[in-house]
C-alpha cells in the first residue's frame, strides 16, 4: 500500500468515527430537546431522519475524496505515461545511434583493409567510390535524426557524432578530386586519417552502451 492509499484509508476510517460521534451527540441533544418525551414511532422518525442526514453528509464526503483520489491517480498514471513514452522516443533515437555508430566503425575497418598498402590501378578509384556510397548511406541516416527528441542531454553528444561522421565523408569525397597520379598516396594518408577518428566512434559506442542501458532501466521503473 502506498502512501496515497494510506493516505485515503486514514481518512475514511476518521470519517467513519466522525460521523459516529455526530451520531452520539445528535442523539443526545435530541433526547435534551424533548424528543424522549415523544411517542415512539414519532421518536424514530425524527432520529431516522437525523440519521440520514448525517449518512448523507457523510457518503458525500467519501465520494469527494474517493473522487479526489481517482483523480490523482490519473493525473500520476498520465505523468508517468507521457515521461515513458518520452524515455522510449530517447531510446529509440539512442538504439539507431548505436546501429549506425557500429555501421561507420565497420566502414573504417574494412577501409582499413582494403587499403593498407595502396598501389593506384583501374579500380582503386571504383572501390573508393563504392565506399563513398556505403558512408553517404551512414551520413544521410545520421542526419535525418531526430535531433529534438534528444535535446535533454544528448543533443551535444548527437552533433559531436555527426559532425564526425560528415567530416569523414567529406574526407572521402574529396578523393574523387585526386589525379590518379597521387591517387594512392592520398588514400593512405585518409586511411591513417580515418583510423584515428575511429577513436572517437569508439568512445561514442562505449557512451551509447551506458546510456542506453541507463534509459531502459528508466523505463523499467515507470511500469
Amino acid at each position: 500500500m502506498n502512501k496515497s492509499e494510506k493516505l485515503l484509508v486514514n481518512v475514511l476510517i476518521s470519517l467513519a468515527g466522525l460521523t459516529i460521534s455526530v451520531v452520539v451527540v445528535l442523539t443526545i441533544i435530541a433526547y435534551q430537546i424533548g424528543v424522549g418525551e415523544l411517542e415512539k414511532p414519532n421518536r424514530i422518525a425524527i432520529i431516522s431522519g437525523l440519521l440520514s442526514m448525517v449518512g448523507g453528509i457523510a457518503g458525500a464526503f467519501g465520494a469527494y475524496f474517493v473522487a479526489t483520489y481517482q483523480m490523482k491517480k490519473q493525473i500520476e498514471h498520465d505523468k508517468k505515461k507521457e515521461e515513458r513514452q518520452k524515455k522510449e522516443n530517447i531510446l529509440h533515437n539512442l538504439v539507431i545511434l548505436k546501429r549506425l555508430n557500429d555501421e561507420a566503425m565497420e566502414f573504417v575497418r574494412f577501409f582499413a583493409e582494403q587499403h593498407s598498402n595502396p598501389s593506384y590501378d583501374s579500380e582503386l578509384r571504383t572501390n573508393i567510390r563504392f565506399r563513398e556510397k556505403d558512408l553517404f548511406w551512414i551520413v544521410n541516416n545520421v542526419n535525418s535524426i531526430n535531433y529534438e527528441i534528444l535535446r535533454e542531454g544528448y543533443i551535444t553528444d548527437y552533433l559531436k557524432f555527426s559532425r564526425e561522421i560528415n567530416n569523414m565523408y567529406i574526407d572521402i569525397e574529396g578523393l574523387e578530386r585526386i589525379p590518379d597520379t597521387y591517387l594512392a598516396r592520398r588514400v593512405l594518408g585518409l586511411r591513417r586519417i580515418i583510423l584515428e577518428r575511429n577513436e572517437n566512434l569508439i568512445l561514442f559506442d562505449r557512451y551509447l552502451k551506458s546510456h542506453i542501458n541507463i534509459i531502459q532501466k528508466q523505463i523499467e521503473e515507470l511500469v
